[in-house]
């Protein structure tokens, strides 16, 4: 079984390649994904919100150092977070014993078509999402399995971690195997995510 992103072609993945790598050289980069891919049914409506939340791709967050300030940013305002355990072609043993390991913080196990920004493009399939309680433990095993955004990548481990606000609507998520990123954020959520990530280059999509 093939996973995709809905929406997002050969010729898109590659215009996205040219931006990451345009971005480092100083350019302002042109986005080629569409600004809904994924629409969650517990995202709070613009009636609800206070104020309004944007979609900020991320064109670099591959290192060590961000991946670590980015999980503490998390732990500290997060409730949960997410894995995609592809269904396609057999995962390696080491992902198996990432989830096993998590198992005493799983509180949700679900066969899904869709998750924050990726889902299955054959009618009918799924893919095993798992829920994760976000608290220090749980932390200490996301920074001890890998040490990058982009090592959460099938086959070797589950994939597309996303970080998820007490009400369930997507704070952070990563497309891993195109290795892009994104923060759906208001004001307030930016000047945290811009005290402990300083020098993240994010780029403004609009609002959500």
């Amino acid at each position: 079984m093939v996973q995709r992103h809905r929406g997002i072609d050969d010729d898109q993945i590659e215009r996205c390649s040219a931006s990451r790598s345009s971005s480092k050289s100083g350019d302002s980069p042109e986005w080629p994904f569409p600004l809904t891919i994924y629409s969650s049914a517990h995202r709070r409506s613009h009636a609800e919100a206070n104020e309004v939340r944007v979609r900020y791709w991320i064109t670099d967050i591959g290192d060590e150092e961000a991946y670590f300030k980015l999980l503490e940013l998390c732990e500290s305002h997060r409730q949960n977070c997410s894995l995609v355990i592809n269904s396609g072609a057999l995962p390696a043993q080491s992902a198996f014993d990432f989830v096993a390991t998590a198992s005493t913080f799983i509180v949700g196990d679900k066969q899904q078509t869709s998750w924050p920004g990726g889902g299955t493009l054959e009618p009918g399939a799924t893919c095993r999402v798992i829920y994760v309680q976000v608290c220090p433990e749980s932390i200490g095993l996301l920074r001890k399995a890998a040490t990058n955004l982009y090592d959460w990548v099938h086959p070797f481990l589950p994939e597309d971690l996303a970080f998820y606000r007490p009400d369930g609507s997507v704070f952070f998520a990563a497309i891993t195997h195109e290795g892009v990123s994104f923060f759906e954020i208001d004001s307030a959520e930016m000047d945290r995510v811009k005290s402990k990530l300083p020098t993240l280059d994010l780029l403004t999509v609009s609002p959500i």
